[in-house]
């Protein structure tokens, strides 16, 4: 799908999960594997393939912020950092300070 190097599971995917097999959970926990690299990837059976799609619309929607939010980053590293305050801002902010009354 992407460079990502990691993925979010969910606890509320738990409850499905909780109720397959030992081999259903291991064929769909690969599936969602799969399906990281190769966005065409699709659990064979058919009851696995209908969790396996609400998952993968989480999956699609997680990434989708992902890309928008490196896209946010790289628009805002292309703006610079915070500009580098001069010695003549300092001393006109110490003499403003100065002329305030202290009582």
């Amino acid at each position: 799908m992407s460079d990502k190097k990691s993925f979010v599971m969910y606890e509320s995917w738990g409850a499905a999960i909780e109720k397959m097999s030992n081999e259903q959970a291991g064929e769909l926990i690969k599936a969602i594997y799969a399906y990281q690299k190769d966005p065409d990837a699709v659990p064979e059976d058919p009851a696995l393939a209908f969790v396996f799609e609400l998952i993968k619309q989480q999956l699609d929607a997680d990434s989708q912020r992902y890309k928008e939010a490196c896209a946010a980053r790289s628009e805002a590293g292309k703006k610079g950092g915070r500009p580098k305050e001069n010695a003549s801002d300092k001393k006109q902010m110490v003499s403003e300070e100065s002329k305030k009354s202290k009582c």
